[in-house]
């Protein structure tokens, strides 16, 4: 989820009012059964496919609303790809409320206003969604003044699945299909009341809602059957730089009938013989026109729509092949072939197919052999998808890691959730350097790690310029000459960006460490401990400091994003417990191993109850955007790690209980199936870990070991080798008691990556039973 910081007005007065998340649990008021929207689009059969693809639900986090909304997109893309096709809705004739559009769609509207071909997927603002797209039978005559025509449609004729989206627009006679390559699209249109003609309509003024379209460009040229448009737009990531472009090509090879063009707004009419299905292929590039074109030739050229859509299934059918887990319901199945698929939705392609790519430094750069990527949600990523992708994409992810050292070579500074060519000034701490240091240590080494770790020291011991309108880490040079940031005295948001940067400093110095940088690692290693300089041991929580010393007086543990927005988007509580790197140390200030597991349990017992009444609770939206949970809370990401926590303690029973009641009540097969932003696939990579019974202590090499959800997993890594999980009946009911790896005990419940690297096999084993 998106900080208070960088946001526009509609979002950060009610952060600062009212505090904020990035998410929540379900909403129960959420409408009708989505199981009616794809299940038949999987068409399952009896026998059980070994690739995950056919039980993908797209519309499981599209519901819920504020911090609850999951805000999943819908539509077709490639993974990773740059292109996500998909539907602009809302529901009435009031505008789509922004919270829970930041995808451009919401499960319970009723109205279609645009087709785009870019989108995010599960976060909590909005960005891309420009230059709409529409199509309906018939001729230009009906359409409006101005604008896109929009259009009524019916949940129960929507598909989607893995690279396909279709709905039918009841208004306007016609039914579109979606699919895609990774940086164009196919529609295919058909008229649905027997029409001999088919009017496609592109606006060039058209954005997702808070966008802003500063210019652009439209030109309809009927001989060739094309419309070609661009525009700038600025959104809520992308005004700290003032927005970016955007370059649409779309061609059809039905013959033209008619034409038109108006300010920013064309239209083709073309021939639909007998009612029967017209095509349109649309080319996308962040560089130019001509790169929208030749992207469009590269990846479709004159394939049709059903050519391209089998490419695509098969692409997804690979890309969802690889984890096999036994004894699964149908619910869980579909839970984790769902969070699977998301998961590999963002980052997005920023390069176009021959290499080129806008930089940071607003010059064009051209790498044929290394794609460039953006978008990428770091603060909430770094925690569970890139250590995902470590185990089982490296290649993808050493691009990844290339594409955050790319930019700060262009930009001079690495980014923390970079959008576009710019850095978007959102969320805090310095989460490249997590990601980074993550990737090398865990043997994925195939970049510059000298490079990236000068980056990662430039930025630690400076602040960014006024000029460069970014605030890298923010506070930092208070951090280095206090040991914390002081809430008096720096940026906001003083104890999480504290705990963040400690983090950070971790994964840095065991970076620098296994690098023979001893001063450097002995520098970050003590800035790693800075955490404890806000640990108040009478309250037992971290509390807001001021620069003199002294305690913020008249402190509240469950208030959240209010004193002077100390925490990011949850209270003390929620942030009692953001030590990841230090759990012993955090265990002595607390008392000791049992006294932190006692507060530990204390934090999640209230959830249960909590959780129960917010899902029993009918309100209106605003409800939505001023209350969320004041303990455990899965819908944000502070605190998603902390049911692991307890192994480390010596309690993995009580990993696995707590890690399966998140399973068992926070994920569904719904539209509420996410507790709140997936926040690019982060939720979803989460799942997948607990399915599997450990989880990743990002910025090291260690997992926390739980308990599996199933007797059996298979997971294959990027080298091709397999990692087996097993676990007996008592480990799956009770918790393990040992965990055997390749045969041999493990001492403890904390596991080394070079343990599992090249495959191994984990044995989970309960305690034994009584006679």
């Amino acid at each position: 989820m998106a900080s208070c910081r960088g946001l526009g007005v509609w979002f950060g007065c009610l952060l600062v009012a009212c505090g904020g998340g990035g998410g929540g649990d379900v909403r129960p008021d959420v409408v009708g059964d989505v199981s009616s929207d794809v299940a038949g689009d999987a068409e399952v059969g009896s026998e059980v496919s070994t690739s995950l693809a056919p039980y993908v639900r797209p519309h499981i986090g599209t519901g819920g609303r504020g911090w609850y909304a999951g805000n999943s997109f819908v539509g077709a893309a490639l993974p990773f790809g740059l292109v996500q096709a998909g539907p602009q809705t809302r529901l009435g004739d009031d505008p789509p409320m922004p919270w829970h559009h930041c995808s451009g769609y919401h499960h319970d509207d009723d109205q279609v206003t645009a087709f785009a071909h870019t989108h995010f997927h599960g976060t909590g603002i909005p960005e891309l969604g420009s230059v709409g797209f529409m199509a309906m039978a018939g001729g230009a005559e009906a359409l409006p003044e101005t604008g896109l025509p929009w259009s009524h449609y019916d949940r129960d004729e929507e598909s989607a699945r893995p690279g396909y989206y279709a709905m039918t627009l009841s208004d306007l006679g016609a039914r579109v299909e979606l699919t895609a390559t990774e940086r164009a699209a196919v529609w295919r249109v058909t008229p649905t009341a027997g029409a001999d003609r088919v009017t496609f309509v592109v606006d060039a003024d058209s954005t997702i809602v808070l966008g802003d379209v500063l210019d652009g460009g439209i030109e309809v040229q009927p001989e060739a059957g094309t419309i070609e448009a661009w525009d700038k737009v600025q959104n809520e990531f992308s005004r700290p730089f003032g927005g970016f472009r955007t370059f649409v090509v779309a061609r059809t090879d039905a013959p033209v009938l008619a034409h038109g063009q108006d300010a920013r707004r064309a239209w083709l009419t073309v021939q639909a013989p007998g009612g029967q299905p017209v095509e349109l292929r649309v080319g996308v590039s962040f560089v130019s026109a001509a790169g929208a074109r030749a992207n469009l030739d590269a990846e479709v050229g004159l394939a049709d729509f059903q050519t391209v859509l089998d490419r695509a299934e098969q692409r997804w059918s690979d890309q969802l092949d690889f984890i096999h887990c036994d004894g699964m319901t149908d619910t869980q199945r579909t839970v984790l072939a769902t969070s699977a698929y998301h998961t590999f939705l963002m980052p997005t392609l920023w390069s176009d197919a021959d290499g080129t790519w806008l930089g940071f430094d607003d010059a064009l750069h051209t790498d044929a052999a290394t794609p460039r990527y953006t978008s990428f949600s770091l603060w909430d990523t770094y925690r569970t998808v890139h250590p995902l992708l470590v185990l089982i994409e490296p290649d993808r992810q050493r691009d990844f890691v290339r594409s955050l050292i790319g930019m700060a070579d262009e930009g001079g500074w690495l980014p923390k959730w970079p959008t576009a060519n710019g850095y978007s000034n959102i969320m805090i701490g310095a989460p490249a350097d997590i990601v980074i240091a993550d990737t090398w240590l865990k043997g994925v080494r195939d970049f510059d790690v000298e490079r990236a770790l000068g980056h990662i020291e430039h930025m630690a011991e400076n602040a960014v310029p006024p000029e460069v309108n970014y605030e890298g880490r923010a506070g930092v040079e208070l951090y280095n000459a206090l040991g914390y940031v002081p809430l008096d005295d720096g940026p906001g948001e003083s104890v999480s960006s504290t705990l963040e940067m400690a983090i950070a400093d971790a994964a840095d110095a065991n970076l620098a460490e296994a690098l023979g940088k001893v001063e450097l690692a002995a520098r970050f290693r003590t800035r790693s401990e800075s955490w404890k300089n806000l640990y108040d041991p009478e309250t037992g929580v971290f509390r807001p400091r001021l620069s003199d010393g002294s305690w913020l007086a008249n402190f509240d543990v469950h208030a959240t994003a209010v004193q002077g927005q100390a925490f990011t988007e949850g209270n003390a509580l929620q942030y009692a417990f953001l030590v990841p790197q230090d759990v012993t140390g955090l265990a002595e200030l607390s008392g000791g191993a049992e006294e932190l597991v006692r507060k530990l349990q204390e934090f999640f017992e209230p959830a249960v109850d909590e959780q129960a009444e917010l899902r029993a609770t009918t309100a209106e939206d605003f409800y939505w955007l001023t209350h969320f949970p004041r303990y455990y809370w899965h819908g944000n990401e502070p605190d998603i790690h902390a049911a692991w926590m307890f192994s480390e303690l010596g309690r993995p029973d009580l990993t696995a209980a707590w890690v399966r009641w998140i399973m068992d009540t926070h994920y569904g097969d719904g539209p509420d199936g996410i507790p709140g932003n997936d926040d690019s696939g982060t939720l979803g990579a989460w799942y997948l870990f607990a399915a599997l019974g450990l989880y990743p202590n990002a910025g090291s090499t260690e997992y926390w070991l739980g308990a599996p959800a199933f007797s059996r997993c298979e997971l294959r890594l990027g080298g091709g080798e397999t990692l087996v999980v097993e676990a007996d009946a008592a480990a799956l009911a009770d918790g393990p008691a040992r965990v055997l790896v390749d045969g041999q005990p493990l001492d403890g419940f904390v596991l080394d990556h070079d343990a599992i690297a090249h495959g191994a096999t984990l044995r989970f084993e309960g305690p034994p039973t009584t006679p």
